[in-house]
């Protein structure tokens, strides 16, 4: 049970890393070509940290970490629920070759 818990929490932490930094050198690429000073936004699919030019041409930041544990949270509940189907497919399969 724990060992199952701790592979679905690997997984759904490096799922969720790789696609956020994806989306965030998307973001910058995409902002950068449209914009002098882009505005860079991180986090899939709640935006927990926030970087964007101010009046004094400086940059403002914003961190919402109840944010972040939402993303986490989603990602890990995807991730769970993709290894509950593939069990279950491959305990119906298992089934179905036994029967035959």
């Amino acid at each position: 049970m724990i060992k199952q818990f701790l592979k679905i929490s690997f997984y759904s932490i490096i799922t969720y890393c790789t696609l956020d930094y994806i989306s965030s050198i998307y973001w910058i690429f995409f902002q950068s070509a449209t914009k002098e000073t882009p505005e860079i936004w991180l986090g899939i699919p709640f935006n927990f940290y926030k970087l964007y030019p101010n009046e004094n041409m400086g940059y403002s930041k914003y961190l919402d970490w109840t944010n972040f544990f939402y993303n986490i949270l989603v990602f890990w509940i995807l991730v769970f629920l993709y290894f509950i189907f593939k069990n279950n497919k491959q305990q119906t399969k298992n089934n179905n070759q036994q029967n035959e």
